[in-house]
């Protein structure tokens, strides 16, 4: 939305804001430009947010900047029109700015005018992981008599509030997800800019559990590059080989689309993005079912499943079964299908392939088993 003097909320400040000495009346109302304005230039010309002040003088409304150099960037009978004549000039020199800073990357340093590679973290959560649960963090309580503090934990299946006290007990885990936006007008909110793919592919597995690229992106690099290197791989190809006479393209040959091999890449990586999900919905609720299972059994060091109706046969240690299906219920491990951790975490356990990719050994038809992750 565009920032006019019709919507611009003003604060008034008296005399006590600014010492005599600076060009300011006494008595006036303070604003904000964001570094955003004007929203036509490239994100990556945003400057700082710019505080504002506008005041009555020698009879007419002045708006000046707060922090910068005080200058005077409109006048007018009313404080609307000096505010919408500052908002103004204060966009046509941002436009001018923003065209220099493109110009220079391109004619002094060799660089695409605008960074063709931005990441942006779309979405982010905090667990609080313990013995007995897992839940969203939401903020750090105050601690009382010299005790820890608290983490205040939203419970992700009742949204009910509860708190953990910090202590070596308690494992705090962030997940990200993203985008990687490629050549492409989205103008995003970004947690970084980049000039190579290889730059921006280390920085995206750094900064992200999860990503996929922007739909308006006009290339997708390879989710398994890893030659830092190679600056240009996401514009170029393997030269061709010299082909036989008989063999020849017409001179009048149409070029090869490679839009179509565009489409393969997003593919290709939107794939491994899903195998990548998988895997972690996977690990992070196996670990969850091995904390409840060994609430119960301290001992267990894996379990058995049912594949066709996701369900639990057994729990095992090292030397022993310490439970079958039909055996005691136990405080612990109801919990498991209660909270559904069993059923989302096996979601794809229909597919055995998919189990054996992931560690799980096929123990006859219809029965696999795994081992559990080191306890937390």
């Amino acid at each position: 939305m565009s920032v006019t003097a019709e919507i611009t909320k003003f604060t008034a400040y008296g005399p006590d804001r600014f010492a005599e000495h600076v060009p300011f009346a006494r008595r006036g109302y303070l604003f904000t430009v964001p570094g955003s304005v004007p929203e036509d230039t490239p994100a990556h010309t945003n400057l700082p947010d710019w505080e504002m002040a506008v005041y009555r003088t020698r009879g007419e409304w002045e708006v000046r900047d707060v922090n910068g150099d005080r200058r005077v960037w409109g006048t007018g009978p009313s404080r609307r029109v000096a505010v919408g004549l500052a908002l103004l000039e204060i966009a046509r020199q941002r436009k001018i700015q923003a065209a220099e800073i493109g110009r220079r990357r391109v004619n002094v340093l060799g660089l695409e005018e605008v960074p063709p590679y931005e990441i942006e973290v779309t979405s982010e959560v905090t667990l609080v992981v313990t013995r007995e649960r897992v839940g969203h963090y939401v903020r750090l309580a105050a601690s009382e008599d010299g005790r820890p503090a608290r983490y205040v934990t939203r419970d992700p299946h009742t949204r009910a509030l509860y708190e953990v006290e910090a202590g070596n007990h308690v494992n705090l885990q962030t997940l990200r997800a993203g985008l990687l936006h490629i050549r492409c007008t989205c103008n995003p909110v970004v947690d970084g800019r980049y000039e190579t793919e290889s730059d921006a592919l280390a920085a995206v597995r750094e900064l992200l559990n999860t990503w996929t690229v922007c739909g308006g992106s006009l290339d997708a690099p390879s989710p398994d590059d890893q030659q830092p290197d190679d600056e240009d791989q996401a514009d170029a190809e393997p030269a061709p080989a010299a082909p036989e006479p008989a063999e020849a393209a017409s001179e009048h040959e149409p070029a090869r689309d490679r839009s179509r091999d565009r489409v393969y890449d997003v593919f290709e990586n939107a794939s491994y993005q899903a195998q990548r999900a998988r895997d972690m919905v996977q690990t992070a609720g196996l670990a969850v079912i091995a904390q409840l299972v060994r609430d119960d059994l301290p001992t267990a060091v894996g379990i058995t499943i049912r594949p066709s109706d996701l369900a639990l046969i057994a729990v095992t240690s090292k030397d022993s079964t310490l439970w079958t299906e039909g055996g005691p219920e136990l405080q612990y491990t109801t919990r498991l299908n209660a909270n559904a951790f069993l059923a989302d975490t096996l979601a794809f356990g229909r597919d055995m392939d998919v189990l054996t990719d992931t560690g799980w050994l096929e123990l006859g038809s219809d029965l696999f088993s795994v081992k559990f992750p080191p306890a937390l």
